[in-house]
């Protein structure tokens, strides 16, 4: 583990068109002490193209058979190198001010397990459409029988687009739960709760976007269902698969 070190995972599938869009948001942060850990998981429009235009030092580049989030995720936590780790979604921009506010937060609690920010929402343009100002963890088993529970989780229990681990938590914690497929980060977000409390920084430090060829988009037009990953979420937390630390 390298002391100061941003690890940031960023796995990418058929997401060519707003890749470069995200890489160079990165690249434009002002915290600058970081490894960019692009993982093409199985992608069949030429990602490397992109990716082959950098000559950033800090960029590590793997080709993957396709294996879904949650794999490529583990795949990128195993060869992490940092004090900190993010990982990072391919149609995503980062606010150039996001890496080092979260840093800072991480350092000040030092026995804080995870810090977050709110952001922005953003359309397939680029244009801002919203917010989502995020706010204190809850806890997850408050929701287990509400109506709206799925909402109610994903807004309350989930850290969202703008977040940094310690990465000896993630240690402590384990690898993403492939059988949570769909709501794998909330079940980790649940996971780095449940070690140690959250910073929580009131500024909105990154562009969610929303668009047909994300995860959600490709639920929402009925080609994947996140289903079973949430039933299998919902079991966790009704049999209490969080200890505290």
């Amino acid at each position: 583990m390298i002391e100061g070190l941003v690890t940031i995972v960023l796995p990418v599938y058929n997401q060519k068109d707003l890749l470069k869009e995200a890489v160079d948001s990165i690249l434009a942060q002002e915290y600058a002490f970081f490894e960019l850990i692009i993982l093409n998981d199985g992608s069949t429009d030429n990602v490397k193209e992109v990716v082959e235009r950098y000559s950033d030092e800090r960029i590590q580049y793997y080709n993957l058979s396709h294996r879904g989030l949650p794999e490529a995720l583990n795949y990128g936590l195993r060869l992490s190198t940092g004090e900190f780790i993010t990982w990072f979604s391919a149609d995503n921009l980062m606010h150039p001010t996001m890496l080092s506010e979260l840093v800072v937060a991480l350092r000040k609690d030092s026995f804080h397990s995870a810090a977050i920010s709110g952001y922005y929402h953003i359309d397939s343009n680029g244009k801002v459409t919203g917010q989502n100002i995020k706010g204190p963890f809850k806890d997850p088993k408050q929701f287990l029988n509400k109506q709206n529970r799925d909402l109610l989780l994903v807004q309350n229990c989930n850290f969202g687009a703008s977040f940094l681990y310690r990465a000896s938590v993630c240690k402590y914690v384990g690898e993403f739960d492939p059988l949570c497929y769909g709501i794998e980060d909330v079940d980790y977000s649940i996971r780095v709760a449940k070690f140690g409390p959250v910073s929580y920084i009131p500024k909105l430090l990154c562009y969610y976007r929303w668009h047909e060829n994300s995860m959600g988009g490709r639920e929402r037009r009925g080609e994947e269902s996140f289903d079973s990953g949430r039933v299998r979420l919902w079991q966790k937390i009704a049999i209490s698969e969080y200890p505290n630390r």
